[in-house]
């Protein structure tokens, strides 16, 4: 007949003359009294040794449990990397926006913007109009405008660097809580420019280039969170330029 041991549940053929009868398993050196109910009654697994036993019972768990770690790590690093890159545009999209030239008939210039500006009117002092083109940035808060009217002839006899005060006052009147830090003399396409930085207002910089050309006077410049060494002040300020004096 055939008993199973019920320490190690090895198959035993043990003759019918042993039935209860003790015996002792020859795989594990149990003893025990076999009994014809002890007939193996399910299929047999494949036996292994103790060792190989407690290996097989780890190994397949720990592979999947193994797996599933490699691949939440494989899931993360996507999607760490998807952010990072997506951080990364935004930041040099801020930083160093595209320009695109733009050509103002009536003003005599051609300038660029980082995006499509408006045309603009507004009043000076004295009634006086000033023309040009603006663009509005929402992020970060930016504003590029060139602003240009001609010289009233009650004005036209005064020195360029008087008409350069009057210019920076009427500037500084439309932000108010900026305070002149520094100026600059220059020249721009060969005509007498100065340079005017100013700021107070948090987070508020105003970078400004005046251009005297004849009796007409240029004002081309930024204002908002800005450095005057940022690229893309450089680039405002390069890519403007007088094609019709």
């Amino acid at each position: 007949m055939i008993s199973v041991c019920p320490s190690c549940r090895n198959e035993l053929e043990i003759p019918e003359e042993l039935a209860d009868s003790p015996v002792r398993c020859g795989l594990c050196g149990h003893v025990f009294t076999p009994r014809p109910s002890d007939r193996a009654s399910e299929p047999a697994e494949p036996r292994f040794d103790s060792k190989v036993r407690a290996q097989h019972r780890q190994s397949g768990p720990a592979s999947a449990s193994n797996s599933a770690v490699w691949f939440l790590a494989f899931v993360t690093a996507i999607i760490f990397g998807a952010i990072s890159s997506f951080c990364v545009w935004g930041v040099l999209l801020v930083a160093y926006p595209r320009f695109e030239a733009i050509t103002d008939a009536a003003g005599g210039f051609r300038a660029v913007f980082p995006g499509e500006p408006t045309a603009v009117c507004r009043t000076w002092a004295d009634d006086q109009l000033v023309f040009g083109q603006e663009f509005t940035r929402e992020i970060p808060d930016e504003r590029y405008f060139v602003y240009y009217t001609d010289w009233p002839a009650n004005l036209q006899h005064l020195p360029t660097e008087d008409r350069f005060d009057i210019v920076i006052e009427w500037l500084l009147d439309q932000y108010p809580g900026i305070e002149e830090r520094e100026q600059d003399r220059m020249t721009h396409d060969g005509y007498p420019a100065r340079d005017l930085l100013a700021d107070g207002v948090e987070f508020q910089t105003l970078v400004v280039r005046m251009i005297q050309v004849n009796d007409r006077v240029y004002v081309v410049g930024i204002s908002g969170p800005i450095s005057p060494v940022d690229a893309r002040v450089r680039e405002f300020f390069r890519g403007f330029h007088i094609h019709k004096p």
